[in-house]
């Protein structure tokens, strides 16, 4: 078995999550990493990265969970993030961090997994979140269904 080459990226105090997706423009794909930051490093396509770029939004939420999807409709991935506050999104405007608008998808959850996805074939990105622990739910799991017009 041949073993794959590691390459140092980039300097990421306390990583907790990675996801992978286009979230600066180009097609090309880029790391988000949340740790001690939200950060985006962004790709070349040729498997090279820049160093973190952090992010005007805070993770001291705890955001430790992130995927990556198009929850507005608008043919842009956005970020979606789960932590000990809920959940957020980061709204993408296809560069990045510089215009990105930040909307809560739910408040007061500890999410401990997050993944999205199409779930119900309108071909826009829906979310489902574990939960540690909410209070206001009867269940430790739910799924989000994106309206975005």
């Amino acid at each position: 078995m041949q073993r794959a080459a590691v390459e140092l990226i980039g300097r990421v105090v306390n990583l907790w999550e990675v996801a992978i997706g286009d979230v600066v423009g180009g097609s090309d794909p880029d790391l988000v990493v949340s740790g001690n930051s939200l950060s985006v490093l962004t790709g070349d396509g040729a498997g090279a990265f820049g160093e973190p770029i952090d992010s005007p939004f805070s993770a001291a939420g705890g955001e430790a969970e992130i995927s990556i999807g198009d929850l507005s409709g608008d043919g842009l991935n956005d970020i979606v993030l789960g932590g000990l506050g809920g959940i957020d999104a980061l709204l993408g405007d296809g560069t990045g961090f510089s215009d990105a608008t930040g909307i809560t998808v739910a408040q007061g959850a500890q999410v401990a997994r997050l993944s999205t996805g199409d779930l119900n074939g309108d071909g826009k990105t829906d979310a489902v979140a574990k939960f540690s622990s909410y209070a206001a739910l009867p269940f430790d799991c739910a799924v989000f269904v994106m309206n975005a017009d």
